[in-house]
């Protein structure tokens, strides 16, 4: 009996991910001509130029030195809980994106089914205690070895922590929170050498995700999408 590859079905659900960024950007414009992405995975458009820049393994994002209202739209996945100074990047982003301008994010989410495996079989921790605003130099926020995964879904989906993001960053409306990575992603397996699922079978699933997300996504999902827009 062959094992699925984990890394076939991973990278589907990576290019699944990647093309929701996408769709979430390209959403309120006819056309998209340059798009920053980080930590995403896409390479290419033949549709819009895309821009990649990394994620310092300090978790500083380094060499930010884009022009004023430069993007149409900036992509990340999986890295905001990295970074060491997030407040500081949705200033950096606000600046760099054309009024209009979407930034979409996939990022780890606590819930009901996750908390386990990111608590205990990740190299972060799980602090949901703490204030996101606080300094960056608060450990407890940020660490460079173990960073706090909860970070996201303490920053989005507490009303009082949404309230306060919205304060400081006028400029910016939230126009989609979602649960998603419900069952193809843990399933995949990520960098596992074997998978719970084969590679073909991956965009049934996410289907079937789809239909149950409005009832089971908040309690089974691993990850989260915001999509935030800049205002005209």
């Amino acid at each position: 009996m062959t094992t699925p590859n984990s890394y076939t079905a991973n990278q589907a659900v990576l290019n699944d991910y990647a093309q929701t960024l996408l769709s979430e950007l390209t959403a309120n414009k006819d056309k998209m001509v340059k798009v920053l992405e980080i930590c995403t995975g896409l390479t290419s458009s033949d549709e819009m130029e895309v821009i990649h820049h990394p994620l310092g393994a300090d978790g500083v994002i380094a060499d930010f030195n884009y022009p004023d209202d430069n993007f149409d739209g900036v992509m990340i996945k999986g890295c905001l809980y990295q970074l060491e100074s997030p407040l500081d990047f949705f200033n950096e982003v606000l600046r760099i994106l054309k009024p209009g301008g979407r930034l979409s994010m996939i990022e780890p989410a606590i819930s009901l089914a996750s908390w386990a495996f990111y608590n205990y079989g990740h190299n972060g921790v799980v602090h949901m205690d703490i204030d996101p605003f606080a300094p960056e130099v608060d450990l407890e926020h940020y660490n460079k070895r173990r960073p706090n995964i909860a970070y996201p879904t303490v920053l989005f989906t507490r009303q009082e922590h949404r309230i306060q993001f919205m304060e400081h960053f006028p400029k910016f409306k939230m126009v989609k929170r979602k649960w998603v990575g419900m069952l193809a992603d843990p399933l995949s397996l990520g960098d596992k050498p074997f998978s719970l699922i084969p590679a073909r079978l991956v965009p049934l699933v996410l289907e079937i995700e789809e239909i149950l997300n409005p009832f089971l996504g908040r309690w089974l999902s691993n990850k989260m999408l915001i999509t935030l827009e800049k205002s005209l």
